[in-house]
């Protein structure tokens, strides 16, 4: 496996592992509730186990009229008590690489206003697309930092996600070139798993290399499912 592979396989290893340890170091606390369930003043904490939280429970009642129904609202998602403080920017270095979903369309312009980019929240390094998704051959609404890119004119075999792997290893080799010692926060998230879907060629020949699609796409699902059930991934009655 040639080397540049090689480092965005750990890469992406790394990322998985660094999730992994937070969920398990992550306190757990009992469910706290302030106020009357259903009133418009309740509070709930949530079980920290489960991200995202299920839906919470209606627990009204809709009958034939407003008057004989009764009214109820979900729970507002407060912190346990004795959460802790969270700081960041302690001598971390940071940089966001891929998807931003976060900044309004009315703002995603030179003009700016750019406190509500990456580079606006607290991240010193920003390189993807602004918005929920992206072309990955020619991604219209690609930027580093704030200056729009467009490294795929003239360059067919260019890739959004391979240019995103290629850059988060080129901006940890050069930390570490200068300052090994520094800690840094990279936030990963490629565009690849959603819509529109652009795996390189090589990825589609290895994919159906393995044959897991020869039954179909449902047969697919079974497997993944059991799988799951075997985990605990999922409940054994799911």
């Amino acid at each position: 496996m040639p080397a540049s592979l090689k480092i965005r396989a750990a890469l992406r290893q790394l990322l998985v592992s660094c999730v992994l340890l937070a969920l398990a170091g992550a306190p757990a606390h009992a469910q706290q509730t302030t106020g009357v369930p259903g009133s418009a003043d309740a509070t709930t904490t949530i079980d920290g186990r489960y991200l995202p939280p299920p839906p919470q429970r209606f627990q009204g009642q809709i009958n034939l009229n407003a008057a004989q129904s009764k009214p109820a609202w979900p729970a507002r998602v407060v912190p346990p008590k004795g959460a802790p403080k969270i700081l960041l920017d302690n001598g971390y270095r940071t940089s966001w690489f891929g998807k931003n979903h976060n900044t309004p369309v009315y703002q995603l312009s030179q003009a700016g206003p750019f406190d509500q980019w990456p580079t606006g929240m607290g991240f010193e390094r920003f390189y993807g697309f602004m918005g929920g998704d992206a072309d990955q051959w020619g991604p219209g609404s690609l930027y580093r930092d704030t200056t729009h890119i467009q490294p795929f004119i003239g360059n067919p075999q260019w890739n959004l996600i391979t240019a995103m792997a290629d850059e988060a290893v080129h901006w940890v080799n050069e930390l570490n070139d200068i300052n090994p010692d520094l800690p840094f926060l990279l936030y990963y998230a490629p565009g690849g798993t959603h819509s529109p879907h652009h795996p390189t060629p090589e990825w589609i020949k290895k994919i159906g290399d393995m044959h897991l699609f020869d039954k179909g796409w449902n047969a697919v699902r079974e497997q993944i499912f059991a799988n799951q059930k075997r985990l605990g991934v999922i409940p054994q009655d799911a």
